[in-house]
């Protein structure tokens, strides 16, 4: 079987014309023989696919064969002019490149370079060592620096202004509901989560390896091991990590069975063995 999943919004134009949601997976039974073409919402750079040649893995496609299965994941390049500047921060410049990617150069190193969606620079400022650079678009987006070190790379839906400190929001729609505070106090940086729904969780085991992978991802780690049966439980939290590859998304292919991706290429596919709302493995496929 033929499988489709967006990670954006788009249209397919095949044998007929076709709404595609994000992250909806779909069974491809027409133009299954013949070049599809993917036009999204939000200036997506177009993507042309036949289904019937598995060797087409580019920087918009991963293909991922799975038993008897064909994965076909459309990933989202954004058309861009480019943008450049540059400004001193310290005793330092700052070369700031905006494309596809958001690369940031603090003394003519590299500090960091990630794959952002539809933002324009908007301005600088510097807090006592911090230097706070705020970006524009669909959803803002701040970078925080300490010197080279980069405290805050994320996009932001709240952002709270007062005497002495400045605090950023970021919703992450997971399970859980959690919420990345990132937090500027007395020129000082700090970060912690909160849970923006109050509501107790009753957790069914369909929906424990998705709330572990979350909360994985937003180092959640005390929830993380409180999800492990006790005999993979970890004495130390944080080693919980060391289970997997690294992984920036995840998306899952069956209630137990996940594919873990890293800057958009597949990172691994792991099965999660579940007991009374515990995960009791881990296997790597």
């Amino acid at each position: 079987m033929i499988y489709l999943v967006s990670k954006f919004h788009c249209l397919m134009f095949g044998e007929s014309k076709t709404e595609i949601l994000p992250n909806v997976k779909y069974k491809v039974i027409d133009s299954v023989n013949q070049n599809c073409v993917f036009l999204g919402y939000r200036n997506e750079s177009p993507i042309i696919i036949n289904f019937a040649n598995p060797d087409c893995n580019t920087k918009s496609i991963v293909h991922i064969r799975e038993g008897v299965d064909d994965y076909f994941f459309l990933m989202p390049h954004y058309s861009t002019n480019g943008f450049y500047t540059t400004f001193k921060y310290g005793n330092k410049d700052v070369q700031l490149n905006l494309s596809e990617d958001l690369m940031i150069l603090v003394g003519g190193e590299i500090v960091l370079q990630t794959r952002v969606e539809e933002i324009t620079f908007s301005h600088y400022e510097l807090v006592g060592d911090l230097c706070v650079i705020y970006f524009s678009g669909a959803r803002e987006y701040v970078v925080i620096l300490n010197g080279t070190e980069v405290c805050c790379a994320d996009y932001y839906d709240e952002i709270n202004v007062a005497d002495n400190e400045t605090l950023f929001m970021c919703r992450k729609h997971d399970v859980l509901n959690h919420g990345r505070v990132y937090q500027i106090k007395d020129k000082k940086f700090d970060t912690y989560l909160v849970y923006l729904d109050e509501e107790e969780l009753k957790l069914k085991d369909e929906f424990v390896a998705c709330t572990f992978l979350d909360c994985l991802l937003n180092k959640n780690f005390k929830y993380c091991n409180s999800l492990l049966d006790d005999n993979i439980r970890q004495e130390n939290e944080n080693s919980i990590m060391d289970f997997f590859d690294e992984f920036d998304d995840y998306y899952p292919i069956s209630e137990n069975k996940v594919f873990l991706f890293k800057k958009n290429t597949l990172a691994g596919i792991y099965n999660f063995e579940i007991n009374s709302h515990k995960i009791s493995n881990i296997i790597s496929l």
